[in-house]
């Protein structure tokens, strides 16, 4: 039997080989941009949270807690103060929170009772377009990241001068 030459076989593995390596690398690139822009979020979301929080126990601090409930002027204004802080945190990274709108990115107050201990709740939702590098060639929709953050002001709790902040 007579055997055939077989050259070019390698230019045929190669190409597909480097077709791969080049996709797992725009994967790779592409993954970490839009994690970056997840950790950015998250990171706006907890600082303009906690920031709220912070404005509203401040706020706490200066009215006579005894007359404070839920939908008193007191409470509303505490959440105002805590709603205005977050904004103006959020909007220090290039952010704009909507107040009372977590449809994207935005700044809600709850107020509650948990236990027979009175708090005001603030949520913090920051959504946004992560930028990609190879995705986009395939894709034409944005890659949307949503991070949220909630903190808690207790009112008159036991500790941290009558407020305490859990988040």
């Amino acid at each position: 039997m007579k055997m055939r030459k077989e050259k070019g076989q390698i230019l045929v593995i190669l190409s597909i080989a480097i077709v791969a390596i080049l996709s797992l690398t725009a994967l790779g690139v592409d993954g970490s941009m839009v994690l970056n822009e997840k950790r950015q979020d998250q990171s706006t979301a907890d600082s303009a949270a906690l920031a709220a929080a912070g404005a509203a126990s401040q706020y706490l601090k200066t009215t006579n807690l005894l007359s404070y409930s839920c939908g008193s002027a007191i409470a509303a204004a505490a959440a105002t103060t805590g709603i205005n802080e977050a904004i103006a945190t959020a909007s220090e990274d290039d952010i704009t929170l909507v107040a009372n709108d977590l449809s994207q990115s935005g700044v809600t107050t709850t107020c509650g009772v948990e236990n027979g201990r009175k708090y005001l709740e603030i949520t913090v939702r920051v959504a946004t377009d992560a930028d990609t590098a190879f995705l986009s060639m395939v894709r034409s929709a944005p890659i949307h990241t949503i991070a949220e953050a909630t903190s808690r002001v207790y009112v008159n709790a036991a500790f941290a001068g009558g407020n305490a902040i859990y988040t």
